[in-house]
């Protein structure tokens, strides 16, 4: 069986892809079915604050299904 879930944050685009390819390292079992970056704050970047992406993950992950009682 398998269970999709949302994950959402806000990062500096270097954060967040060694965030991703970790996640993909540590857990096997799960990938990225969806994910949509965009800027934090739309304009020109005049602060740190203001080069952050928010991004969206839906992931997908294998769950072992628990025997049925007879």
């Amino acid at each position: 069986k398998a269970a999709v879930f949302m994950v959402t944050g806000k990062a500096y685009y270097d954060d967040f892809e060694r965030f991703l390819a970790r996640l993909e390292t540590v857990f096997p079992h799960m990938r990225v079915r969806q994910l949509e970056l965009e800027p934090a704050i739309f304009g020109d970047a005049s602060s740190p604050e203001e080069e952050k992406l928010t991004f969206k993950l839906e992931l997908l992950t294998l769950v072992k299904a628990s025997p049925t009682a007879p």
